[in-house]
């Protein structure tokens, strides 16, 4: 309870001109998910930092119930989520992370997000960082049906690594920086994993370049739930929330990511209205051979 305050009050110090109560500093706190860790505090806060950057999500401090009422928030300009939020700008996303020891030794390291920097400076690297932030309505809406709607299906990659927890611990300043507003136009082909390589893509080729997305359930009556899940869950997805990185996580999800099942099903698209379509009129699923033939060519 003493600690926070002070953290508080150190970012007060540094930030409050720079920022008001239409665009405060948001606070994180990566012990209210974990707990103590000793001398390796300082990584959890780095990892979880940089899923914050990867994503454009600002995650929640879990459990928060109420703000130590000796950190006027308000007053300072500052923020404690208690739910997920879209990074509040496009262009370069850029937040601290601040860890001190027993003894008193202090770290301080400030991030950006890799498409923003390797883009600003002419770079090209493989990396899996959103675009854009994704929408408010996509973080209340779309990972709400995920985790309620589909039992074997999509694991929203943008909720990843993020809990709900308390204030306490050391504070991680997600800070925008005076660099944001940049624009976000274009595209780095050499973003992603092996996500586009199993699904027949690869980096040169066309952003419209459809994605195959499997399925697999343990009776043929599973793929019509399924279908059924993915063509609710897709419905709350807006346009502007399914991008190219969408598309590609949820195909490399489902083809790397799912327990393989004997019956199965597909889908061939390349933008949202597409998987939309193919989703409804789901082709009938075939239970794979349990004896694989191989052929030689």
């Amino acid at each position: 309870k003493l600690g926070d305050p002070i953290e508080a009050g150190a970012i007060k110090s540094v930030f409050q001109k720079h920022r008001s109560p239409d665009d405060p500093m948001h606070i994180g706190a990566v012990k209210a998910n974990i707990g103590h860790l000793e001398a390796t505090a300082g990584l959890a806060g780095l990892i979880k930092t940089i899923l914050s950057l990867e994503r454009g999500i600002i995650p929640p401090i879990a459990g928060l119930k109420e703000v130590n009422p000796r950190i006027p928030a308000d007053e300072w300009n500052l923020k404690f989520p208690t739910k997920p939020l879209p990074w509040p700008t496009d262009g370069l996303r850029r937040a601290s992370v601040n860890a001190f020891g027993y003894g008193g030794s202090n770290a301080h390291a400030v991030l950006d997000d890799a498409y923003n920097y390797l883009r600003e400076h002419g770079l090209e690297a493989h990396h899996v960082t959103a675009k854009r932030p994704p929408s408010l309505a996509f973080l209340e809406n779309g990972v709400t049906n995920v985790t309620n709607n589909i039992t074997n299906g999509h694991s929203n990659g943008y909720t990843n690594g993020h809990a709900n927890g308390h204030t306490n611990g050391h504070a991680n300043g997600h800070t925008n920086g005076d660099t944001n507003g940049h624009s976000t136009n274009g595209y780095n082909n050499h973003n992603g994993t092996g996500a586009t390589v199993s699904n027949g893509t690869s980096h040169d080729e066309p952003e419209e370049t459809p994605y195959v997305f499997t399925w697999s359930a343990s009776d043929s009556n599973g793929i019509e739930r399924l279908g059924a899940a993915y063509e609710d869950y897709l419905t709350g997805i807006d346009s502007h929330d399914a991008s190219e990185e969408f598309l590609r996580d949820l195909a490399y999800t489902l083809s790397n990511k799912r327990s393989v099942l004997p019956w199965k099903s597909f889908a061939l698209a390349g933008d949202l209205g597409s998987l939309k379509t193919q989703v409804q009129n789901m082709p009938k699923p075939v239970r794979s051979s349990t004896s694989p033939r191989i052929n030689f060519v």
